[in-house]
Order: structure tokens, then sequence, then C-alpha cells
């Protein structure tokens, strides 16, 4: 038995209504800027915690306890690889 080729079309209409109302078809997300990827990485607590720690380093003047744990958040946060 051979099977008959479908000449009436439909498979191109259908083709076309897949393409145009895809469930598949995602939205591209515009990405975050720079400085608000920045901000979202101190919501872990590490960050959170040398922050306080140097914040209440300086209150009570320990300068240089206080700017190494800002140049330490600063750092980890800056590093290559870091993720975003």
């Amino acid at each position: 038995m051979a099977a008959k080729a479908d000449t009436s079309g439909r498979p191109a209409l259908a083709g076309q209504r897949w393409s145009a109302c895809s469930p598949d078809a995602v939205a591209e997300e515009k990405p975050k800027p720079g400085w608000r990827r920045f901000l979202d990485q101190y919501r872990s607590y590490l960050q959170l915690i040398l922050v306080t720690a140097a914040v209440v380093s300086l209150a009570i003047k320990e300068w240089s306890t206080g700017v190494l744990l800002l140049v330490l958040t600063l750092a980890r946060q800056l590093r290559p690889g870091h993720p975003p």
C-alpha cells in the first residue's frame, strides 16, 4: 500500500500557524543593568555580615578594621569570574 501525499495545503497552513503561535516561543528578558546586578549580590548573608561589621567598626572608630572590611566586600564583588 502506498501512502498518498496531502496536497490540500493543510500542512503548510499548519506550519505557518505553529510558527506564529508556537507555545515554545520564549520572550527574551532584558539584561539587568550592571549597578543592579552589583547591588543584588549584597543579598547574600556573608556580604551583609561583612558590611554590618564594617559599619560597626567605623562607628566605634576602628578605622583600619572598618576600611579593611569594606575593601573585602568590594573585592569580593569585583573579582573576575564572580557570578552575576
